[in-house]
């Protein structure tokens, strides 16, 4: 399973995952949950329409990876007729019914528990959509729901991420998901690295995300994206914008000033040192 942690605000949103597979008693830590699809719709009098959905997924790796393959070509091809003009019904019915028809030919082999979270811009208002998709077996239906302003959480993780957030241990999204994955507890079949989106008014893209160790003779930021770290990383200058930050300005002064003082056992400060 996993856990996604989703931050819908306004006409901005963020998710989060982390990066671990569960097959069995089998772990594989650098899985992708998050990713983004192109979509070409085609209107024969107004012509071709050019956006970016993105995804997240928890529960059964197979049925997502399925889901994943045929989705994307589904959405490269998205032929509508001259006088269709909600885009959004028919690219949410698009998606829907890809889930659905694949549960029908699933769910009697194996488990499609889990959830399908779907991000766009409203190509008839501009504004963020957010959407859960899911399979009630209670029902015997594919149920698709708004998901909420403010913050929440899906997945096996999720009651990690509530008691959490029941300590008010929130300052940003990647911090947060850090925190989940320091204190998951015997939650096993969550772990490795956070993956991040992002739905902007420029559309959705995946990020990555820049951390520091505490405890390493190399101080120097570190770079993640996707489920892994970027090689090389002190050769690397990422994309402005395109790595969020864990910690704020003067948590790094201080976390450097500890650092040095580990190292080194002298106190930068008194020095005067900026460090």
């Amino acid at each position: 399973m996993t856990i996604l942690a989703v931050e819908k605000r306004c006409n901005h949103i963020y998710v989060a995952s982390d990066s671990r597979y569960s097959i069995g008693d089998i772990h594989i830590d650098n899985g992708t949950k998050i990713f983004k699809e192109k979509c070409v719709i085609c209107n024969p009098l107004k012509g071709f329409i050019h956006m970016s959905v993105g995804f997240a997924f928890d529960g059964n790796v197979t049925f997502f990876f399925n889901f994943k393959n045929r989705i994307e070509f589904i959405l490269h091809n998205v032929l509508v007729s001259a006088y269709d003009d909600d885009y959004d019904e028919i690219l949410l019915d698009l998606i829907k019914n890809c889930f659905s028809d694949l549960c029908l030919e699933c769910c009697d082999k194996i488990d499609v528990e889990g959830d399908v979270l779907v991000f766009f811009n409203s190509l008839a208002t501009g504004s963020a959509l957010a959407y859960k998709i899911m399979y009630d077996p209670v029902k015997d239906d594919v149920v698709l729901s708004m998901i909420p302003n403010g913050l929440t959480f899906y997945g096996s993780g999720a009651n990690v991420a509530q008691r959490l957030n029941g300590l008010n241990q929130y300052v940003n999204i990647v911090r947060f998901m850090k925190n989940v994955l320091a204190y998951k507890g015997n939650e096993e079949t969550i772990g490795g690295n956070i993956q991040i989106g992002e739905l902007s008014k420029d559309g959705f893209r995946v990020l990555g995300y820049q951390d520091y160790d505490e405890t390493s003779v190399d101080f120097g930021p570190h770079y993640y994206f996707g489920s892994s770290k970027v090689p090389n990383y002190e050769n690397f200058q990422p994309i402005e914008g395109s790595f969020l930050v864990i910690y704020s300005e003067e948590e790094l002064k201080e976390m450097a000033r500890k650092n040095t003082m580990m190292l080194t056992g002298i106190d930068p400060s008194v020095l005067g040192s900026s460090y």
